[in-house]
């Protein structure tokens, strides 16, 4: 077997053929290195690191982070944790912007940083589940954890199954790799940030032919922004002490989309208008109205990115009953509209 078809990680050229560029998804591997001082064109779909000759696509890692924390609060969480290996730049990136907004909004966050040596999760599942159960033992409950990488994620989550901690009840987690297989085969299927891979491989391959027809590259390079978050078991919860305001952000949750109007969840919630109203805003942070628009939105933009649906349809599927009304409550809540959205 040519040496070259052995892993990405470690292989070499020999026995490769002839290329005149090469999309990557490892640009420290020493084929990728090799080609780019023969002058072969190469690209990183995801990123490259400091002072690499090959050309990346950079995906917005304080987005990624921010997101990440958003979703985790707004399940309810007061303690937080995350998670990362010191070895990728653009992954740190996401923890570190994790890390920040949890400070700026006075949420305690307890942070861990592995050394690399723990970067081939498939070769230490043993000694990292052995880590993870020592330190999921010590914290606070109910507590959200994120982790850049979906194998710590995956880890942790069985390292509470070792323990005996339920996920999500316990322990919310949240990876940042929306890998369908992966994810769904996690026990519990993981959820995880939708870091719009389409477009990266999209951009990744602009990248390649602008370099192919020597043609100087964007500066600075545009950022991949994620699409939002996929939601499966593992932060299929809700960490709201109060029941009335736990039952409303559940139903919008389910069905914001129906459409759902304030009207319909009041006569749902045994709570008067004044005193959900005031007791969800000082414990959610939004308004009702506010809440079931965000969670349009967010369907809203999974839409618009990975479907040709016309935005009278995504309207339909977004519980709106006027093109012009979604569009105008997107561009309000996005800052731009709909199709601009798309093209981004």
């Amino acid at each position: 077997m040519p040496d070259w078809r052995r892993g990405y990680r470690n292989a070499t050229t020999e026995g490769l053929p002839a290329v005149d560029g090469l999309l990557t998804i490892w640009p420290e591997s020493p084929l990728v290195v090799e080609l780019a001082q023969r002058g072969v064109p190469a690209v990183g779909i995801h990123s490259a690191p400091d002072g690499s000759r090959t050309a990346a696509v950079h995906r917005d890692s304080e987005a990624i982070g921010q997101m990440a924390f958003d979703h985790l609060v707004n399940l309810g969480f007061k303690y937080l944790a995350c998670i990362d290996i010191r070895d990728t730049v653009m992954m740190h990136e996401e923890f570190e912007a994790f890390v920040a907004a949890a400070a700026e909004a006075g949420i305690e966050c307890r942070s861990r940083v592995l050394d690399a040596r723990f970067r081939h999760q498939e070769t230490n599942l043993i000694s990292l589940t052995a880590v993870w159960e020592d330190w999921v033992r010590d914290l606070p409950r109910p507590i959200g954890i994120f982790s850049p990488r979906q194998e710590v994620a995956r880890t942790i989550a069985f390292a509470c199954h070792c323990q005996g901690v339920l996920v999500p009840e316990e322990v919310a987690i949240l990876g940042g790799a929306s890998d369908d297989l992966t994810g769904s085969l996690s026990i519990p299927p993981l959820s995880s940030v939708d870091r719009n891979l389409r477009a990266s491989g999209y951009e990744a391959a602009r990248l390649l032919d602008l370099l192919l027809l020597g043609r100087p590259l964007p500066d600075p390079p545009p950022l991949i922004k994620p699409l939002g978050v996929i939601q499966r078991q593992s932060t299929d919860t809700l960490a709201i002490d109060h029941p009335a305001v736990a039952q409303a952000m559940r139903i919008i949750r389910d069905e914001a989309c129906v459409p759902l109007t304030v009207s319909d969840l009041l006569q749902r919630v045994p709570l008067g208008r004044r005193a959900l109203e005031q007791t969800f805003k000082r414990i959610v942070g939004r308004t009702l109205i506010e809440e079931i628009t965000r969670v349009r939105m967010q369907r809203a933009r999974l839409l618009l990115a990975e479907t040709d649906l016309s935005v009278t349809q995504i309207a339909e599927h977004c519980g709106y009953d006027h093109a012009s009304r979604f569009s105008h409550a997107f561009k309000r809540h996005e800052g731009l509209p709909p199709l601009r959205y798309r093209k981004q």
